[in-house]
């Protein structure tokens, strides 16, 4: 039980992290005068500190209730949308990179699903991507319906996963290569929130590719 706690508040730490990063850069960016505080950097930067008062509120509810049973609020959801609102941030790492992002989401495409824990599980899947992926590669974001569901695949360069890699991918604290920035936790959680869906969160390996 006591490993499960510290593991939970790992999760947390990793959320928290990520979003006081998102609103440090937007903060420096208005602090610098490049952009004003009216704009779309203005909106990451209160976008993502309504977000650390969200997973503080959760957590203290964890807290108090005892228990980490944890419950979806379903809402109608347009992904382009919510892609968009998470490449304002990520676009600024990716350029340093040299990376670009190639979408393939229809403006009309509508999902069932709590909007932190997909906006949770997406950022992750694509910080992910960025981190992995090659200097000066493509990273390819594309989403269709199957049937009553809906397919969201990313798809990175990173020049392929070792043999029998899958097996580890999503265990809590693993990384894959040199780049030990961060906990290792980021695939994991997004497994976690999509799981909360009732959905399912796969790779695929592309040798020599992504």
């Amino acid at each position: 039980e006591k490993e499960k706690e510290v593991r939970r508040c790992g999760f947390c730490a990793h959320e928290l992290r990520n979003a006081l990063s998102a609103a440090s850069m937007s903060f420096q960016l208005i602090k610098s005068g490049a952009v004003g505080i009216s704009g779309s950097t203005g909106q990451i930067l209160e976008k993502n500190l309504l977000l650390m008062e969200t997973l503080i509120g959760r957590k203290l509810t964890e807290v108090k209730l005892g228990h980490s049973d944890v419950t979806i609020n379903a809402q109608r959801t347009n992904l382009l949308l919510l892609v968009d609102q998470i490449l304002l941030t990520a676009n600024i790492e990716a350029k340093a990179r040299g990376q670009h992002f190639d979408l393939h989401i229809a403006p009309d495409l509508v999902v069932e699903a709590d909007r932190q824990f997909l906006n949770s599980a997406l950022s992750n899947l694509i910080q992910n991507a960025i981190k992995y992926s090659r200097q000066g590669t493509k990273i390819e974001i594309r989403a269709s319906t199957v049937g009553e569901n809906i397919l969201i695949e990313v798809e990175d360069e990173c020049g392929g996963l070792q043999p029998n890699a899958e097996i580890d991918l999503f265990k809590p604290f693993e990384q894959q290569n040199k780049n030990r920035q961060g906990l290792g936790l980021g695939l994991n959680i997004a497994r976690q929130a999509i799981q909360l869906h009732g959905g399912t969160l796969l790779v695929r390996n592309l040798p020599k590719k992504g």
